[in-house]
């Protein structure tokens, strides 16, 4: 799409949202009939979901967007053994189901082998964004888009330059 097609079509979107959440308001606020629709990640939808709460989720067609989410060791760890342990242990088979068999957190598994709660949809059928990790994942271009975001899109008009 590109970034100016993609930032004209956030601009309109705006006009359709009344709040911007962060984190686990955005079933929060559904769920307490704050706002009609919200835009999240599905596990959250699926947790609130089988809570009981009286809400569905759908997946767009086309293109899946997704967020990444890691483990890491600090540069001079004190006690950099253990650090290693504790990243190996996080990437375990068992560990990485362990939300959702035990928590009812079903965020996906990033160790292949590890099974998917059978309440996550099946992502075998999505079409996930391809994205350019070293473009995307630099801290000059997550600011960039974020500070176009915030100037053109979240606060448009309504900013004073």
């Amino acid at each position: 799409m590109g970034e100016e097609k993609t930032f004209d079509y956030l601009k309109k979107l705006n006009a359709n949202i009344s709040q911007y959440p962060k984190s686990n308001l955005v079933t929060s606020n559904l769920v307490r009939g704050e706002v009609a629709e919200s835009i999240g990640f599905t596990h959250a939808y699926i947790t609130e979901k089988e809570k009981g709460n009286p809400i569905e989720y759908v997946i767009p067609e086309g293109k899946v967007g997704y967020a990444l989410g890691g483990t890491s060791i600090v540069k001079n760890a004190r006690n950099l053994d253990n650090a290693k342990l504790f990243a190996d242990f996080v990437l375990t088979k068992e560990i990485q189901e362990l939300p959702w068999r035990e928590h009812h957190l079903y965020q996906l598994p990033s160790v292949v082998g590890a099974e998917v709660s059978p309440l996550m949809p099946n992502v075998k059928q999505l079409d996930f964004v391809e994205y350019d990790f070293d473009k995307f994942g630099s801290s000059e271009e997550g600011k960039h888009l974020i500070n176009k975001w915030v100037e053109d899109v979240k606060l448009g008009d309504k900013l004073v330059k």
